[in-house]
């Protein structure tokens, strides 16, 4: 009652002040309180960005782990195909020392062109082990046209001379037995279903030079395993590698800006390796084929 009367008896300019204190002390109040709940958040942000760093940081880790692995994995593909290009070289040279190779005319029929160069039309001969001689009569061999050697069933090796630059369409096609060809550096144009149906073809290697690759060159091939794409292909054209069921891995260059329907069709064990952001990965993913990143040396 006392507090009462005494309140009463404060004049409006002193209420006022009062007022104003209490307004002011529960000022304060809510601006602590906003002050803690914003010191909270400050500190939930502060913990976020900590650990989305621990998560950069382990994901910048798997990714040196993952290149290191990358890396390591196309090291091991040169040495195979390095060890692939030394195993040709030194069948071509046992071949050369230890068997019948053709060098005669009487073998092939051929033609010559404006040039005066040869063109083989086909092979009459039955040997397993075939070097195709760089010269015949005399003249360069630079063709080797369309079935020239297609359903040689007794051929096992094939060596094709320096000179040649192009090869038919099913030029080596169904040659059951064939394990071995060694293609010249030179070589620019191989044909549609040049090799298709060589079931045992196993050492072979695409020269730098190739800059096309026909339809179904070599579908049905499925005793290849690794191949190295030219870097002067720009185009990997249908069925290509179709039935390849043996091949496991392909490096693709930058250069192929273009890779047709069904070009590794039937090929279930495929990886393929290229540059990132390139056309053959973005094919890769759009065809649910496994890619692995090659950085370009």
């Amino acid at each position: 009652m006392k507090q009462i009367t005494s309140i009463s008896r404060l004049s409006d300019e002193d209420l006022s002040q009062l007022r104003e204190k209490y307004r002011i002390r529960d000022r304060d109040k809510e601006f602590r309180e906003a002050l803690g709940a914003l010191q909270e958040q400050a500190a939930y942000r502060d913990s976020l960005y900590s650990q989305l760093q621990m998560q950069l940081s382990d994901l910048e880790n798997l990714f040196c782990q993952e290149q290191q692995r990358v890396n390591k994995l196309i090291a091991n593909m040169k040495e195979l195909i390095a060890a692939q290009q030394e195993e040709i070289r030194q069948l071509k040279t046992h071949f050369l020392m230890h068997h019948p190779t053709v060098s005669s005319s009487k073998e092939f029929e051929t033609e010559v062109d404006a040039d005066g160069c040869i063109t083989i039309l086909k092979y009459c001969g039955s040997d397993e082990n075939v070097v195709i001689p760089e010269r015949i009569n005399g003249k360069l061999v630079v063709t080797i046209r369309e079935f020239a050697f297609a359903g040689c069933t007794s051929l096992t090796s094939v060596t094709i001379p320096d000179g040649v630059s192009f090869i038919g369409n099913l030029a080596f096609s169904n040659c059951s037995n064939l394990t071995t060809a060694v293609l010249p550096e030179g070589l620019v144009h191989i044909g549609e279903l040049a090799f298709s149906r060589c079931t045992k073809l196993r050492h072979f290697q695409l020269p730098s030079s190739v800059t096309v690759i026909g339809r179904r060159a070599f579908s049905q091939c499925p005793g290849l395993t690794t191949i190295a794409i030219p870097d002067r292909v720009t185009l990997i054209e249908q069925n290509t590698f179709a039935k390849c069921t043996g091949l496991t891995d392909i490096i693709i260059p930058s250069s192929v800006t273009s890779i047709k329907k069904d070009a590794f069709w039937g090929c279930v064990h495929l990886t393929i390796h290229c540059a990132p952001g390139s056309y053959a990965e973005t094919y890769a993913h759009q065809n649910k084929i496994p890619v692995r990143s090659v950085i370009p040396m």
